[in-house]
Parts: C-alpha cells; structure tokens; sequence
C-alpha cells in the first residue's frame, strides 16, 4: 500500500510505477470490489483495549495497515472466546472458520503507545457464512481509525467443505450479532 507521507492516507499507485513493474506488459485494471455491508453494533458489542507497541509501528511512524488485521483477528477470537467458545471447542466440532474475504478501511493513522478501543460484532449470519465487524478507534478521543469487515466461512477441518454453522454456536453468541 502506498501512502501519501504529508497526510499518512493510503493514494493510488502513480501509472509510472504500475508501467514499471509492468515492464511492458498490459497491465489489467482490477475492478472495485463491491463493499460489505454494514451494521451498527449490538449494545453488547464486544470491545477490547490495546496499546500501540513499538513492533506495530512501520517507517512511516504509525501503525503499519497490515497490524489492523492482527489487532481484528486477535479481537474476534477473544470475544469467540467469551461467549464461550475458544479455539479447542472449535476443535472439538471437527471445523475451522476461515476468512473467505476482508475490507479494510483505513481512516486515519494510530501511533506509537495510542491506546486503541476494538470492538467487534458478528452480522448476517448465513448457513455456512457470517460477516464479522471492527470498529478500532483512539481510546483517548474516540477517532475512527480503521473500519474492517470479515466474511468468515465454516469449513471442515479435514476436507475444507462448506459445513453448517452449528445452531448452539448461533445461540452462544447471539448477544454479540447485530440483527436485521
């Protein structure tokens, strides 16, 4: 990702540089993707804080995009595991969860020792699919910092084959999905 270094917001690759790594072939413009919907949290969204470390800060002086998929995931398993299903219970149902597609929205740059507040929520909870959401924002001003929406697809662990999600998962944690 490229950013402008004046207002650390993510730009558009200059054409010259696509040209040269291109080095002369034709270079296909990829479609926009079509966004995933949103949903306003539930009131008992789960949220977490973290701090920004040292490690989480790229060359630019700010959180590195990449980071946000680390603090995201790291969120969604913790409020999994709240609502009383951490990673052996999983296990135990002989399936994975697997991200099958991600938007990120990067609104504005965190720094080094930013107290970060994470919330997440699930929404649109399909036979084999749900859409998970984050919200990260500065815990000392509430600033919207980056906004990602995860499709999330139950699979078998051994054949990775669509599998129904579990009706007692859906009743574990429907205090924390959004619903209509």
């Amino acid at each position: 990702m490229f950013i402008d270094l004046k207002t650390l917001r993510p730009v558009t690759v200059l054409p010259e540089i696509v040209a040269a790594y291109a080095q002369g072939d034709p270079v296909e413009t990829a479609p926009r993707n079509d966004p995933l919907p949103s949903s306003e949290p539930p009131e008992s969204a789960f949220a977490l804080r973290r701090r920004v470390e040292w490690r989480d800060i790229d060359a630019a002086g700010h959180v590195n995009n990449a980071i946000y998929a680390h603090f995201a995931e790291d969120c969604g398993l913790q409020a999994q595991q709240a609502y009383g299903w951490p990673v052996t219970r999983l296990d135990e149902t002989g399936c994975r969860i697997v991200a099958a597609r991600q938007r990120i929205e990067y609104k504005s740059p965190a720094r080094l020792n930013d107290e970060l507040a994470i919330t997440t929520w699930l929404s649109h909870v399909e036979p084999t699919s749900m859409l998970r959401h984050y919200l990260i924002r500065r815990g000392s001003d509430g600033q919207l910092l980056t906004q990602i929406r995860t499709i999330y697809r139950w699979v078998d662990a051994q054949t990775y084959a669509p599998v129904d999600i579990p009706q007692v998962y859906r009743d574990d944690l429907a205090a924390n999905t959004a619903h209509g």
